[in-house]
């Protein structure tokens, strides 16, 4: 089975960044209150993308290139979906980020940090960019100030 971790792993060790990997009780907490705050079940439903509620997204390619911007000089956590694999990754600034996913096989990732106030969710396949929590303002103000022209769609 292809674990997601292990490409991600063998990227940043290559790229030489600093990484931790949280404790499995650690990773199973993490994702219990990412599925209690932003959706609508305590439990895990596959894909975790698409049951997220009170969310801002786009669908455009390469959106997650702005996790540079959006996350930088921020301790972040990176995740997989659960069914996939369920380690998880603590990288100490998020900007780094798009270059270690660039060195990595196209795949389906999410970033929240240890206070669990945000989450980032990326859906390669469909380049579908949604943003829960504290970093939805953050996200529509980055958006302006880019000026790219996409449209930005909600759920409440």
């Amino acid at each position: 089975m292809w674990k997601r971790s292990d490409d991600f792993k063998n990227a940043v060790e290559n790229l030489h960044f600093k990484y931790d990997v949280l404790s499995e009780y650690k990773s199973n907490s993490l994702r219990s209150l990412v599925y209690s705050k932003f959706t609508n079940t305590p439990n895990y439903s596959y894909p975790l993308w698409e049951n997220l509620h009170s969310f801002k997204g786009v669908i455009f390619d390469f959106a997650w290139e702005w996790l540079s911007d959006l996350l930088k000089d921020e301790k972040v956590i990176i995740f997989f979906e659960e069914a996939n694999d369920k380690l998880a990754f603590v990288i100490m600034d998020g900007s780094v980020i798009p270059q270690i996913m660039n060195e990595c096989p196209a795949m389906t990732f999410y970033i929240t940090n240890e206070n669990v106030d945000f989450l980032y969710a990326y859906h390669h396949d469909h380049s579908i960019f949604r943003v829960c929590g504290s970093a939805k303002e953050k996200f529509e103000k980055y958006i302006s100030k880019i000026g790219i022209n996409v449209d930005v769609y909600s759920a409440n």
